[in-house]
């Protein structure tokens, strides 16, 4: 696929990291957000920014602990989180629930290149 796009565009970067993750690391939790926020556009008001707020001091959660506290659908906060387990941000058990935990070593962060 990534031979469709010429090498260096950002159409060929998104798709060289969605095939093989991401690469940018980050030094803190206020640097990660503004490269989600930039990255990602807000869904109803609500920012990667906002989510990381309401998940940083959480110890585990499920999704629908999250969905209480933002107006999305169920589907659309998946996808985030998701994307946030992608990046090591969150780190997924599998249950009977997916249970999530917040990633607090900021070294194994990986998120998308905004250059």
């Amino acid at each position: 696929m990534l031979n469709y796009f010429e090498k260096g565009t950002i159409k060929w970067k998104r798709l060289n990291e969605f095939i093989n993750g991401f690469e940018e690391t980050v030094e803190n939790v206020e640097v990660a957000k503004n490269i989600l926020d930039a990255s990602y556009p807000k869904l109803r008001k609500i920012s990667f920014s906002d989510i990381i707020e309401i998940i940083k001091n959480k110890e585990s959660f499920d999704l629908y602990e999250i969905l209480e506290k933002v107006n999305l659908c169920r589907s659309s906060l998946g996808k985030r989180m998701e994307l946030l387990t992608r990046t090591n941000i969150l780190i997924k058990k599998r249950r009977k629930r997916n249970i999530y935990n917040f990633n607090e070593n900021i070294k194994k962060w990986r998120l998308p290149n905004t250059n």
